[in-house]
């Protein structure tokens, strides 16, 4: 299986600002069409 890898830096300011709005993991994932796995932490 071929890994995926997406910079998250590019995304950073986007999944903070949808943290602080509450969103789940799963809504922070699909978003940027991550996998809720690299949304964890």
């Amino acid at each position: 299986m071929k890994r995926s890898y997406t910079h998250i830096k590019i995304l950073e300011q986007q999944i903070i600002k949808m943290r602080k709005e509450r969103k789940s993991k799963q809504e922070i994932a699909d978003a940027p069409g991550l996998k809720k796995i690299q949304a964890k932490n």
